[in-house]
């Protein structure tokens, strides 16, 4: 807490689905989001869409959503958070078929993680986008299919340390396998690929 009673940070988690399938939890949803000091939030729980960019804290460096059943891509908003550092969507956090990350969009994303979302079948990454990207999971996507050539963005990201990929189709992990080899990503420490 500050010396004039305000709160610096806050962080908050949401467990238990806390569905907004009411007016009223839509809008404790968007008080919570909009409150300035809020830097972390874990949310589980259908949300259905995401409130617009201006509702969001500008100091959100994490998020995670699980079971928000978002059915419009979240990336388009989320990749204008100026200070979003973490960002992880779980169990059918989005429900939609296709996800793109924009040129230039998480410009301080660290760390990504895309689990267990059962619907995805596409995911594109423009040039340019995440260039701080250090962490990448992806677990459990089943029909997330992606050639080799899509895959070639990361070569462009430099501070990629660690691509973890689990329980992927096996063309998903045949296409992670031929990028090691075929793009030279030696910049890349580690590349797990598990069953």
């Amino acid at each position: 807490m500050s010396s004039n009673g305000h709160l610096l940070r806050v962080s908050v988690k949401v467990t238990n689905k806390f569905d907004c399938y009411t007016e009223e939890r839509v809008s404790a949803f968007k008080r919570l989001l909009g409150c300035h000091s809020l830097i972390i939030l874990c949310l589980e729980g259908h949300i259905r869409r995401l409130p617009l960019l201006h509702e969001f804290s500008s100091n959100l460096a994490k998020i995670v959503l699980v079971r928000s059943e978002l059915t419009k891509d979240p990336m388009p908003t989320l990749e204008k958070l100026p200070k979003l550092r973490a960002l992880v969507l779980d169990v059918d956090a989005f429900i939609g078929k296709k996800m793109v990350c924009s040129a230039s969009g998480f410009t301080e994303l660290r760390r990504l993680e895309l689990s267990n979302l059962h619907y995805l079948e596409k995911w594109i990454v423009e040039d340019k986008a995440m260039l701080q990207l250090s962490n990448v999971v992806i677990v459990n996507c089943q029909k997330l299919m992606m050639k080799p050539e899509e895959l070639e963005f990361v070569r462009h990201l430099p501070q990629l340390q660690q691509i973890r990929v689990s329980g992927m189709c096996k063309e998903f992990k045949d296409s992670i396998s031929m990028v090691k080899d075929m793009y030279k990503v030696q910049h890349v420490p580690s590349i797990t690929i598990e069953n």
